[in-house]
């Protein structure tokens, strides 16, 4: 890995319990190169990355799709705590705000 990579993966945001590291929020919508996104930030080391395709291969997902879609609150640190390190699109892009109030130095 090379030292610029580690770097940025050593300067992470921790959530406000600093549980984990949250690296990057990928704010576009769907259709706009999200994939592309994905991909880039997981060959740059932001990997796993989370991302719509995640919600639609991972049946038990369906009920955290369903809070996210009616608008409930929902602790973020629950996804990028135990799977995730960056997020790109869908739903995170709309609710962009609310992870970065739980993770309040991410990218």
């Amino acid at each position: 890995m090379s030292e610029n990579k580690e770097k940025i993966i050593e300067n992470g945001a921790s959530n406000k319990d600093n549980k984990t590291k949250f690296l990057a929020i990928g704010a576009g919508f769907g259709r706009t190169g999200t994939m592309t996104f994905t991909r880039a930030l997981e060959i740059l080391g932001f990997d796993p990355c989370y991302h719509m395709i995640k919600l639609i291969e991972d049946p038990l997902q369906i009920n955290f799709r369903h809070i996210v879609h009616f608008g409930e609150k929902y602790s973020w640190s629950e996804i990028f705590t135990t799977k995730y390190n960056s997020s790109s699109g869908g739903p995170c892009c709309l609710h962009w705000d609310d992870i970065l109030k739980e993770y309040p130095s991410v990218k």
